[in-house]
């Protein structure tokens, strides 16, 4: 039998202030999984099951995409282009 990891579920706040979605499960060093262009964090939830036996996984939903919906002030402005997403991840 294999132990569970509780799953905890939060936010983050870009320089630029945007708002991700985001989630970290597990303990130990941690490793951060980037889905690609139009990616969820639901798309790592298989391994990252795995990967939180030995590390603190930690994944995002990009912008635009699953629970990270746009803010009526992006909308406004135009939105976001495709190099917009660059500079939240690094």
């Amino acid at each position: 039998m294999t132990a569970t990891t509780d799953i905890i579920d939060f936010k983050v706040e870009t320089p630029d202030g945007a708002t991700l979605h985001a989630f970290k499960e597990g303990h130990g060093q941690p490793l951060l999984l980037v889905s690609g262009l139009s990616g969820s964090a639901a798309f790592w939830s298989d391994i990252a099951a795995t990967l939180s036996r030995s590390f603190q996984v930690i994944r995002f939903d990009q912008r635009g995409i699953a629970q990270r919906a746009l803010e009526v002030s992006e909308v406004r402005a135009g939105g976001f282009t495709m190099i917009d997403p660059a500079p939240t991840q690094w």
